[in-house]
């Protein structure tokens, strides 16, 4: 295994079809349809999105009555995470680091509607990937913002520590719908009997990230609070 990133893991969801959850709002936190790109019909990568869209309450439903979910995953359009107030407190007390916190609602599947759980913004920065991991740009859109990257070939070359913001959740681009974590956080969450997640270490084969796909993304600030997409992303083109 490359030790470069054996200190980072990706956290994902568990595996289960069944325990995801689907955005009530149809498209996700904050609903509309987007607007399209003339050029390539990329959607909401037209203008930079606000942070109206971050803030507003993620509401999603499920297709079972489990209250036991730690964390619960949504599939499709995007995905982004909704975590117990149980959860959110045991981060909260371990002191852990670049998140914030958004209301959100489930819809269990006998229709009761709960409000015991938040959105978890990662607002953590891991820089970009590194070229040595596959990841390279590959076609920018001239009408919009959309850019796309060739595959992830090795995950164990992905994080470049001297870009890392130092916090337990942070990003790669252009993998910003994906949640990296340190090891610190990772052997957290290992030992704590909370569930709904699965850690995967960083190197060559990891999954679900190594693959054929590539990554298509607009803008950073689509899943990233504005100020930090401009921080981050600003001297980089990418906000």
């Amino acid at each position: 295994m490359n030790g470069r990133n054996s200190d980072f893991y990706l956290l994902s969801d568990p595996g289960s079809d069944r325990l995801q959850a689907i955005p009530e709002d149809g498209w996700g936190p904050g609903g509309a349809n987007p607007p399209r790109c003339t050029t390539g019909g990329h959607a909401r990568c037209v203008t930079p999105p606000g942070d109206a869209y971050l803030d507003a309450a993620a509401n999603v439903r499920v297709s079972h009555n489990k209250r036991d979910e730690d964390l619960i995953w949504t599939w499709p359009v995007r995905q982004f995470v909704v975590a117990h107030d149980r959860f959110v407190a045991r981060m909260q007390s371990e002191g852990f680091s670049g998140y914030s916190l958004r209301p959100a609602t489930v819809r269990f599947r006998d229709g009761s509607l709960s409000n015991e759980y938040k959105r978890l913004l990662v607002t953590g920065w891991g820089g970009l990937a590194r070229p040595e991991s596959g990841v390279r740009l590959a076609k920018a859109c001239p009408g919009c913002l959309f850019q796309s990257y060739s595959p992830l070939s090795d995950a164990g070359e992905l994080i470049d520590r001297d870009q890392w913001s130092g916090e337990d959740f942070f990003i790669v681009w252009p993998m910003q719908y994906f949640i990296f974590v340190t090891g610190r956080l990772a052997g957290f969450l290992r030992s704590s009997g909370l569930k709904s997640f699965s850690l995967h270490i960083l190197d060559k084969e990891t999954k679900p990230l190594v693959g054929d796909c590539g990554f298509g993304v607009g803008s950073l600030g689509e899943n990233f609070p504005r100020q930090l997409a401009l921080k981050y992303g600003g001297p980089l083109g990418i906000v």
